[in-house]
């Protein structure tokens, strides 16, 4: 079986991440979530992703 898709979600509003975590993770997504851009910067570099959510 292949790795699961990466995703770095990106959006200040907590409630709004944690609901789209939850339901990509269902889709078979390998979620992590991050509050702000910075953050998100910070992530990228250490690690690569297959798809990126901004708000």
């Amino acid at each position: 079986m292949p790795p699961a898709p990466q995703l770095l979600i990106v959006d200040d509003d907590p409630e709004r991440r944690n609901f789209l975590a939850t339901e990509m993770a269902v889709e078979g997504y390998s979620c992590e979530e991050t509050a702000t851009g910075q953050q998100a910067l910070s992530k990228i570099r250490g690690h690569e992703r297959d798809l990126v959510l901004l708000d």
